[in-house]
């Protein structure tokens, strides 16, 4: 090495440790985060500008919360808000389809009268309902007539023994009260299809029964002598 560079190396490191003295001194001369706090104060006008940041910053993060609740209140109501209301709409549904007769009792009848209000008028028959039929039969019977009114649709069925079944099926609309024989048979309260009906079970072998009940749009009547227990499976299977 020579001496030029000798020189440059030693006035490198002089260089460096000037810096760092100088450095460290003024470091030293800085006031430390107590005497800030207490020998400065901030001027209103700059005090007031920090204040204005801190509030928008504070601002800015409750709306942030405030839209994020929003949102999750709006999943809750558009889940909440249908189901609610195909529960209204149950509620009222099941409120129309209640059996809801005027049941007047005689002493050798009771005279059936539907309330009115029970239909609607776009639940009036239309053609495809004249198919709401039975579709069980007891054993050995076959339709042999059937028989269209404005007011009523009725269908008779027979079997190889001449015995009867007769089922009616009338629009609530159009429906008058019709009179059952008490006078032979015993009342029992029952449901078919999960509505109320009423079954009137013949006293005497030979006697007619008579099982009346009623949908939305329609009351319905099964009559025969024979067993209550197969009028009833009939009536189940009441459909289009």
């Amino acid at each position: 090495m020579d001496k030029k560079e000798m020189k440059d190396q030693i006035f490198e490191v002089m260089l460096q440790t000037a810096v760092k003295e100088n450095f460290e001194k003024e470091l030293h001369e800085l006031p430390t985060a107590k005497e800030l706090t207490d020998d400065y104060e901030l001027s209103e006008s700059t005090r007031k500008e920090i204040e204005k940041w801190i509030k928008t910053a504070n601002h800015k993060s409750t709306r942030l919360r405030m839209q994020k609740a929003a949102k999750r209140a709006a999943v809750i109501a558009a889940i909440i808000i249908p189901v609610s209301m195909v529960s209204l709409l149950s509620v009222e549904a099941s409120r129309n389809l209640i059996f809801n007769a005027v049941m007047n009792w005689a002493s050798d009848h009771v005279a059936i009268q539907y309330q009115d209000g029970q239909a609607s008028s776009s639940e009036i028959s239309s053609p495809d309902d004249s198919e709401i039929r039975p579709h069980y039969l007891p054993e050995g019977f076959v339709k042999t007539e059937t028989t269209q009114t404005d007011s009523s649709f009725t269908i008779q069925y027979r079997n190889d023994q001449g015995e009867l079944i007769l089922f009616r099926k009338s629009p609530i609309s159009k429906q008058g009260p019709f009179a059952v024989d008490t006078e032979h048979t015993t009342h029992k309260e029952i449901e078919i299809q999960g509505e109320k009906a009423s079954l009137f079970i013949a006293n005497e072998p030979d006697g007619m029964s008579y099982l009346v009940w009623k949908n939305h749009s329609y009351s319905f009547q099964l009559s025969s002598e024979i067993s209550p227990e197969q009028l009833v499976k009939m009536a189940e299977s009441v459909t289009k």
